[in-house]
């Protein structure tokens, strides 16, 4: 009979979920003042992005130093990535009011812009965390980055749009779910997402620290 080690797959398994339970609370926590919504993202991409990576961060004093080393930026990020959809969105909604070739391209550019908004969403934050750049050459990489690395692009949008889909598709599903996601969701959303943005991000993080 095999003794219990401590680097058992499965005590590691047990250890990775408790971190990552810890880490959805904090996150839940710092949004609570929803201006810090993009302080508190972007510390919890931080800390995946460590455990993707194969580290074993300390998950809270990660977590807060993050937020508070990245506060100003990451937060003028938020409000403008918030701006840009709510504008997106509500061109998507009038456009069905304009008949002809008018409310066609206001359909399609607000789909189109819409999908590229996404993209840039979900790398904005680990652009930063790699680059450390002024907000407007960020923005640039970002929107660089999630085309030229297409298929990881697609993956996590899958992984990140997941959660939301199955809410669309199954609320009554969404209710039972829910206390899992208030849990660990969010974090184990990003999590994964982390896994393949460390593939993406590998060889800039190589050039930045050259």
């Amino acid at each position: 009979m095999k003794k219990f080690k401590i680097d058992n797959p499965l005590f590691n398994l047990m250890d990775q979920i408790g971190d990552l339970v810890i880490l959805n609370v904090l996150w839940l926590v710092c949004c609570l003042p929803v201006i810090s919504i993009g302080a508190s993202t972007m510390a919890m991409t931080d800390v995946t992005l460590k455990m993707a990576a194969g580290e074993a961060p300390a998950i809270s004093r990660t977590f807060f130093r993050a937020f508070r080393d990245n506060f100003k930026q990451a937060t003028i990020l938020f409000l403008t990535l918030l701006v840009m959809g709510a504008i997106l969105f509500l061109d998507f909604l009038i456009s069905p009011g304009y008949s002809g070739f008018l409310g066609g391209m206001l359909l399609v550019g607000s789909v189109a812009f819409g999908v590229v908004w996404l993209w840039a969403a979900i790398y904005i934050f680990p652009v930063m965390l790699t680059f450390q750049d002024k907000f407007k050459e960020t923005l640039k990489k970002t929107v660089m980055i999630s085309f030229i690395h297409f298929p990881y692009t697609l993956a996590i949008s899958g992984i990140v749009l997941a959660p939301i889909l199955i809410a669309l598709w199954n609320p009554e599903f969404t209710v039972y779910a829910f206390p899992f996601f208030a849990v660990i969701g969010a974090s184990a959303v990003s999590l994964g997402a982390s896994y393949f943005t460390n593939r993406v991000m590998k060889k800039y993080k190589q050039g930045a620290s050259q």
